[in-house]
């Protein structure tokens, strides 16, 4: 699909239900954290599709764009942080375009520039909503990598989804909060745990 295309897709709203339910502020991804979450993801195919679940300014998906995943998509409840990671991202794929073109030789381009060509979709509404509707480019059960910082209630939300829908296989790094692998998450096994700052990121794997 072309970006200006893809672009206007991406405008899709998609949250149709009243605003009573439970809002997870936006909290930003710091550096040190996004490192110890990709480094459990690592490495990236080309048939990985990478979900960040409150994606806000959309740069844990530029990360994963960067780390060579080719599909990407986010999923945003505010209307202003969705529309302002697409102009993000839009310009990102767009800057990598124009030097590439520009270059003459592949040696004159970065390994990083070379492998921002995905495919990215930023969907503004609640996540909930989104992964139980049948969109034609995105299907959470065909996700294999997924990033969430939510707060509890956030997470209390997304867990029973993730855990019903994920395919086996796929990697989920949380931070802060746990995902209740006893009750909820039965699917989902904690493989490690790391402490980074204030912050404790957590990373599973979905088993059969």
């Amino acid at each position: 699909m072309h970006l200006e295309a893809q672009y206007e897709s991406a405008k899709l709203v998609c949250d149709i239900q009243p605003q009573k339910e439970h809002t997870t502020p936006f909290m930003i991804s710091r550096d040190a954290c996004l490192g110890e979450a990709f480094n459990f993801f690592r490495p990236f195919t080309e048939d990985d599709i990478f979900l960040d679940i409150g994606s806000g300014d959309g740069r844990v998906l530029m990360r994963a764009m960067r780390e060579g995943c080719k599909t990407v998509f986010g999923i945003e409840v505010d209307g202003g942080l969705a529309e302002e990671s697409r102009r993000r991202i839009a310009d990102l794929v767009e800057k990598t375009r124009t030097r590439t073109a520009s270059s003459e030789t592949v040696a004159e381009v970065s390994s990083e520039e070379t492998q921002l060509c995905s495919s990215w979709t930023v969907f503004e509404g609640r996540f909930e909503n989104i992964a139980r509707r049948d969109f034609r480019n995105f299907e959470l059960r065909e996700c294999t990598k997924v990033y969430l910082f939510m707060d509890v209630g956030g997470v209390e939300v997304v867990s029973p989804i993730l855990n019903e829908q994920l395919p086996s296989g796929a990697s989920v790094v949380s931070l802060d909060f746990p995902l209740d692998t006893e009750h909820v998450c039965t699917r989902l096994k904690l493989q490690l745990t790391r402490r980074v700052g204030h912050l404790d990121i957590y990373c599973y794997s979905v088993v059969v």
